[in-house]
């Protein structure tokens, strides 16, 4: 199971970035890879 506060970092990164105009590219692979490194299974 991820933690919490892993979830709520991933959440918060996702939002600052949008926020910046990241790319929508940008946002994903970075959505991915920060997922995989918490613990969450990507396929």
């Amino acid at each position: 199971m991820v933690a919490e506060d892993e979830i709520e970092a991933l959440n918060a990164w996702l939002a600052k970035a949008g926020l910046r105009g990241e790319a929508e590219a940008t946002l994903v692979n970075g959505f991915c890879e920060r997922a995989v490194a918490a613990g969450v299974p990507i396929s």
